[in-house]
């Protein structure tokens, strides 16, 4: 092993001592210690390993104790409707073990800015969500000497909340006209109606799709030859026709 200093190499002397331990399976440890940390000793220090096979060097940086780095990376590891979990890279504590980390978010579009304390958390459960919503998100670390810069903003958007998507209400079929109608409650997100009908067996078959386009009354005609014998129908997220409601 070799140890440099900026563009300097260290050599064995009062400041310094290097050591060099055989561990084992041909694996080696060198250690530099530095018996008197001075003003003048913080500076980047270099490693440089040597065998047959090649080189291959190491920078460390010493620095005095201060603030911690800003944390890097923000990403979502988990959303659910009302709750998203943070997770980042973390920086320098700045020679502080006790770091812990502030999160501030808001809701795009208005609403008011907001604080959530991870403590020493990371990941980081955010609550008190509203859900299909877009916030943004920045994390800063902090410890005894202060806070670090904010992280660069993340933009999230919650989950839908299934339980949530409003049941088809008042549903009624004409036999006369053969049409069906139905009423649905106001709800933020659009919605498509899935009209299905039962078969002899009393299973159930898709029939068709009607767009709500945000308006609270749904009629259609039923266009089959078969008797209508039973009739159901449920709304689903046109964004995403997986996630529906109850049937009505």
């Amino acid at each position: 092993f070799e140890w440099s200093k900026g563009n300097s190499l260290l050599t064995e002397r009062s400041l310094y001592k290097i050591n060099m331990t055989e561990l084992k399976d041909d694996i080696y440890e060198g250690i530099l210690t530095i018996e008197r940390v001075e003003e003048s000793s913080y500076d980047e220090y270099t490693c440089k390993a040597q065998n047959q096979m090649g080189a291959q060097r190491t920078i460390i940086r010493l620095q005095p104790k201060g603030k911690p780095e800003q944390p890097r990376n923000v990403r979502s590891l988990d959303k659910g409707f009302d709750t998203i979990t943070l997770e980042w890279d973390e920086g320098f504590n700045g020679g502080y073990d006790k770091t812990t980390y502030n999160v501030e978010y808001k809701e795009i579009g208005g609403g008011s800015t907001k604080y959530a304390d991870c403590r020493w958390r990371n990941p980081c459960n955010i609550t008190g969500l509203e859900q299909h919503t877009t916030y943004q998100f920045k994390v800063k670390s902090v410890n005894i000497r202060g806070d670090s810069d904010w992280s660069r903003d993340i933009k999230i958007t919650t989950a839908v909340d299934v339980s949530k998507i409003p049941k088809p209400e008042h549903v009624y079929y004409e036999t006369s006209t053969k049409s069906v109608s139905f009423n649905v409650v106001n709800y933020p997100l659009g919605l498509v109606a899935k009209i299905e009908l039962e078969n002899n067996d009393g299973t159930w078959r898709p029939h068709a799709q009607l767009g709500m386009d945000d308006h609270p009354y749904g009629q259609m005609a039923i266009n089959d030859p078969n008797p209508v014998t039973g009739l159901r129908i449920k709304l689903c997220l046109t964004s995403d026709e997986l996630l529906c409601g109850q049937y009505g």
